[in-house]
């Protein structure tokens, strides 16, 4: 799906020639520092429409990186495309007393693919330039315009760009010819625009100025749900001669229901296929299941991002004749096989990924980054995520779970449902254990694990790596010290759930004292806890409910015996339950934890009592045995 990217921070205005005196850091006032790793200094966008398919953007860009954490902000990012393109790049660079250490020569800005090496068919490129200076603070000032002939998507104004982010000064002007009307959305307390008529052109202009930090704490939302922002989308559009009204998600959906038409032309031979792969197979959804997952032995995912066809798929034909497309593609070919057997499906707009924002339902437009495909049921609604030859039948994941998405009827109207949420006993992780310990406090430990709904895919990418990679990233995700593996193999189920064997080796697991042994009773998955906050701002967020079970037996070495026995431990909240008990069997210890936490959104009142909760946890996950030697 076609993303026209634009970064919040962007703006208009001539590059300064007074560096020396704006950012010279020796003279900043503290209330920028204090709890800061960067400053925007300036951070002017001016956003011109000329036309339903043209406009102009100007930007003008400072920023100061205070230390190490925020060396990833200082980067220029202009991208273009078929219906933008970048001119008048500057860029410079500042010490810490605003002195100009370098102009970047034209020839020093990059021109990159986005998706290079990944894209089959991509236009999609852009500017690039990483200052690579390291002497802290200091300042990296840049600007350029971009000039669209095709518009879908207005940019965005969000005051700050990171956690941990102090602003000077902010100012977002939008300029549009009386006879043209664009919809605003203003969030997180933004300050009303000064609005002027200028030369039959109304110019409003949002401004913010002297802002302090705004400090990163567990458990919150993203950055978007805090930050003054303001959002822009057309009340009409042109792309590629192509106009379009968007003033309701019926009229975005009409646009998007006229790029698929007629884009179901599969072949009478491929049509013959579908029906012998159903034949005398009564139930809608084992049909859809057989069609889906001869898709998925059938196709492969590649990104298209040329034109329109960064909105419009390829032909159905197209997708059978190469046996690859992207997300549109992938799913309007999944809907043709289905409508080849009968079956009434729809094309869905979402904006997929983990941590994604849910779209603004009140605010129609281009809020998506991908589409998959429903079939609706009166009793239980199959979604298909097209583009991966491993998602289970059915399944969505933490990249679409859980937020609004834009169905496209049949007859081109549109409409927001929400996807499912998973249930505490669907995103399961439940581990089996047996470990030997021998009389150094050494370990060797077979582990199984299995891992079902949104669990599924946190260890999908491991199951993907094979190999070297997937070690590696074992090595780097295990809770464990002097560990090696010596064995380990991922597995796909069938009942939709990946299953993961190890055999690792844990040099001094268990700490010697004298003759005896002190033994953590949690193997490599205990709570980490969170740290205190003196003043709770944001309101908690639990994304995902999970639940995450433990069966561990753990064989003593002859010699020894066990000196206590941990009392049973259970916590039980609004926020989820934990429950741990041992039992001893000889020179076996059996140790069982059920840790199960629910999805919620909690006051920012509430955070002492949830500190409280996930510390208790913490803490009876650190809980050790006493083995002792002899009688």
């Amino acid at each position: 799906m076609k993303v026209l990217v634009l970064l919040s921070s962007i703006c208009f205005c001539v590059l300064t020639t007074n560096g020396q005196q704006r950012y010279n850091t020796n003279g900043t006032d503290p209330k920028f520092l204090e709890g800061a790793n960067s400053i925007v200094q300036k951070n002017y966008m001016e956003f011109e429409v000329l036309s339903p398919g043209e406009a102009v953007l100007k930007v003008d860009y400072a920023i100061t990186i205070l230390n190490k954490g925020a060396e990833s902000l200082a980067r220029l990012r202009a991208f273009h495309d078929k219906f933008r393109t970048i001119s008048n790049v500057k860029a410079f660079v500042y010490d810490k007393n605003g002195e100009q250490i370098r102009k970047v020569p034209k020839e020093d800005i990059l021109d990159l693919s986005i998706i290079s090496g990944f894209a089959f068919y991509d236009d999609n490129r852009i500017k690039y330039l990483n200052p690579d200076y390291k002497d802290y603070p200091y300042t990296f000032e840049y600007s350029y315009t971009a000039r669209y002939s095709g518009l879908l998507t207005y940019p965005s104004w969000f005051v700050y760009s990171d956690y941990n982010q102090s602003v000077v000064h902010s100012e977002f002007s939008v300029v549009v010819p009386r006879n043209m009307s664009v919809r605003y959305l203003e969030q997180n307390g933004v300050l009303k625009p000064e609005v002027q008529s200028i030369d039959g052109k109304v110019v409003s202009t949002w401004k913010a100025s002297n802002l302090v930090a705004i400090k990163e704490e567990p458990f919150s939302k993203g950055l978007y749900s805090y930050s003054p922002s303001v959002i822009i989308a057309p009340n009409e559009f042109e792309m590629e001669g192509i106009y379009s009204k968007n003033e309701s998600w019926n009229d975005f959906a009409q646009w998007i229901s006229s790029l698929n038409q007629d884009r179901d032309d599969l072949s009478e031979d491929k049509k013959e296929e579908i029906r012998e792969l159903v034949k005398g197979v009564e139930s809608d959804s084992e049909k859809v299941k057989i069609l889906y997952n001869h898709l998925q032995n059938e196709t492969r995912y590649v990104s298209i991002q040329l034109g329109i066809g960064g909105w419009q798929p390829f032909k159905a034909s197209t997708v059978e004749e190469l046996g690859y497309g992207d997300c549109k593609a992938l799913s309007n070919y999944m809907k043709a096989m289905l409508d080849v057997v009968g079956i009434n499906s729809n094309y869905v707009l979402v904006s997929a990924g983990a941590n994604q924002p849910n779209i603004k339902k009140d605010f129609p437009g281009n809020q998506f980054n991908h589409a998959f495909i429903m079939v609706p049921s009166a009793k239980d609604t199959i979604w298909l995520e097209c583009t991966s030859q491993q998602t289970p039948f059915g399944y969505l994941g933490s990249f679409t779970d859980d937020r609004d998405v834009l169905i496209i009827n049949e007859d081109g109207t549109g409409n927001i449902v929400r996807t499912p949420a998973y249930s505490p006993e669907e995103n399961l992780q439940k581990r089996n254990v047996m470990i030997k310990i021998d009389e150094e406090g050494n370990a060797t430990a077979d582990v199984f694990t299995s891992f079902t709904g949104a669990k599924y895919f946190e260890v999908l990418p491991y199951l993907l790596y094979g190999g070297d990679k997937a070690q590696s990233a074992l090595y780097q995700s295990i809770e464990l010290q002097n560990f090696t593996i010596n064995e380990f193999d991922h597995e796909s189920k069938a009942n939709d759930e990946i299953v993961r064997q190890m055999n690792l080796s844990v040099s001094g697991y268990a700490r010697k004292s004298g003759t005896n042994l002190i033994m953590p009773l949690n193997f490599a998955n205990s709570q980490v806890g969170i740290k205190s906050n003196d003043v709770r701002t944001n309101e908690i967020q639990v994304r995902r409910a999970s639940t995450e079970i433990d069966d561990i037996v753990y064989e003593i070495p002859v010699g020894y015996h066990i000196a206590n026995q941990p009392s049973p431990v259970t916590i039980d909240s609004q926020y989820g339950k934990y429950e741990m008990t041992v039992e001893i069997e000889g020179r076996s210890i059996k140790y069982h934890r059920k840790f199960t936490m629910h999805r919620g959104l909690y006051p920012a009142t509430e955070y002492e009592s949830f500190e409280n909760f996930m510390n208790s946890i913490k803490k009876a996950d650190r809980q050790k045995m006493l083995l002792k030697y002899g009688t």
